[in-house]
């Protein structure tokens, strides 16, 4: 875990078998992944065959189906993700991805900032 410039904690997942960085953000219901950053990793466009369009609340959004997103050694199977043109992102974070609540509350996390670590199990591995 790294903590950005304005204290959002950054982490390193694995989307598809791709490295990225991705911000964790409580406050978004869902997670999202900025257009270009689908097109730059993924070779995702708008026209893409698998690229299904939906009317999100701010416009065109899209989503894809994603196979797996693995944080360390957990794996969520199917991870439900949309995708946004970067121009209706929010300035907060500048990564490729957000991991909102929808991917979030499958997880049960600890956040030590002493350590810059997170400590995660899945939610029903209590």
């Amino acid at each position: 875990m790294i903590l950005d410039d304005t204290a959002h904690i950054d982490v390193t997942v694995l989307l598809d078998g791709k490295d990225l960085r991705a911000t964790v953000d409580t406050g978004s219901t869902r997670s999202v992944m900025r257009l270009q950053a689908a097109q730059s990793i993924f070779g995702l466009d708008e026209k893409s065959a698998d690229m299904n369009a939906i009317e999100g609340s701010k416009g065109q959004e899209y989503r894809h189906p994603f196979h797996s997103l693995t944080v360390g050694d957990i794996q969520v199977v199917n991870p439900d993700i949309v995708i946004m043109p970067d121009r209706r992102m929010s300035r907060a974070s500048s990564k490729p991805l957000i991991l909102g609540m929808g991917i979030l509350r499958q997880l049960h996390i600890y956040l030590a900032y002493r350590e810059q670590a997170i400590y995660a199990t899945a939610a029903e591995a209590r």
